[in-house]
């Protein structure tokens, strides 16, 4: 089946026509030209009504296609067995919501269950993305096998104890906090015994948060970072890590201060960058609207991490403050090395430096 969208459609627009088809079992290809996006879904549902994606606002035109196709071979098949049989996810917005999108599509039968406040939730509902909602956390976690916590730091914490009094002995709990140290601490209080807790962290967050964000393919090509080693001997840990794999994501496993110090300088600093740039930007922008009148891609470029929210990054910055201190000493130093060098040779280096950095993250794509 393709799905043509309408001229210049907003990107929520062609998000929601994904996500109904990702909901429904597609795989789903999108190609972007000038003025109109297509989307190519690929599966065999031949009782499936296209009118269900006709409706839907940004659609142009939906054309079935019915000619045979070779089977897609083993390795591209959506994994048919879950290794968790119910799902309880606890906070439905950008990470959650996403985890559970991707957990529809490549594990049909799993059950999943939703919860967070009510607003939120009736959110994800409506958009399909959790079939089931629960009123409070004990109904939430009774009977799941796979507990996962999308929830900011603080938030998260705060909820470990009605977690780990309801959840099942033989569950495994795992969260998507962006620090590890502080988490992983609070959870080692709370789940001696029973459930299982492993910390993690999805390294595919984006600058706008909410559920109306969320989308089934936002792991896939990123690093999940898992705290322990990768022959940790829990079954629950293993199938965790291959319902990741089968999500596109890359687990690298590490333990929680060497996450959170690499993550100060590849997440956390970049994040503080772009706020002191915003700054210096806007302090400077006078009642001409100069400079930012003349800013192009490059500034927009750089400025994407400026539309994050600071509810998420508050209890980032008080739960690594001293990796994210020190990150931004050696950005000053860097800095000051750089204005120091303005006129000499010793700046081209500094170029070819940064070039060599930014042909290894292409490669990592």
């Amino acid at each position: 089946m393709v799905v043509v969208m309408q001229e210049h459609a907003s990107q929520e627009q062609i998000q929601r026509v994904i996500d109904r088809l990702v909901s429904n079992g597609f795989d789903v290809h999108r190609s972007t030209g000038e003025s109109h996006t297509v989307l190519g879904a690929v599966g065999v549902h031949p009782d499936y009504d296209p009118r269900d994606i006709e409706v839907l606002e940004g659609v142009r035109e939906v054309v079935r296609i019915t000619k045979p196709r070779k089977p897609r071979s083993q390795a591209a098949q959506p994994v048919e067995v879950s290794p968790f049989h119910r799902v309880a996810v606890i906070g439905t917005g950008l990470v959650g919501g996403s985890f559970a999108l991707a957990l529809r599509a490549h594990f049909r039968e799993v059950q999943i269950v939703g919860f967070d406040r009510a607003p939120v939730v009736e959110r994800a509902m409506a958009r399909g993305i959790v079939p089931e909602a629960a009123a409070d956390i004990a109904a939430a976690v009774r009977g799941a096998d796979l507990i996962y916590i999308a929830l900011p730091i603080a938030a998260a914490i705060d909820m470990f104890p009605a977690i780990a009094a309801s959840a099942r002995a033989d569950a495994l709990v795992t969260d998507a906090c962006s620090t590890k140290a502080v988490v992983c601490g609070a959870a080692r209080k709370c789940f001696r015994d029973g459930a299982r807790f492993l910390g993690g962290h999805p390294m595919a967050g984006q600058e706008s948060s909410g559920v109306e964000n969320a989308g089934g393919d936002l792991f896939r090509g990123s690093p999940y970072a898992l705290i322990g080693t990768e022959d940790e001997s829990d079954p629950r840990v293993a199938a965790f890590a291959r319902v990741l794999r089968a999500m596109g994501a890359n687990p690298v496993w590490c333990d929680a201060e060497t996450h959170d110090w690499a993550v100060g300088i590849v997440s956390h600093l970049p994040q503080l960058l772009s706020v002191a740039l915003a700054r210096v930007v806007s302090d400077e922008t006078d009642e001409t609207r100069l400079p930012v009148s003349l800013a192009g891609r490059g500034l927009r470029d750089s400025l994407r991490l400026a539309g994050s929210s600071y509810d998420i990054w508050r209890d980032v910055c008080l739960t690594n403050t001293q990796n994210i201190a020190r990150a931004l000493d050696r950005l000053g130093q860097a800095v000051e090395h750089l204005r120091t060098h303005l006129t000499s040779r010793e700046l081209q280096a500094e170029f070819a430096g940064a070039n060599e950095l930014y042909k290894i993250l292409n490669q990592l794509k």
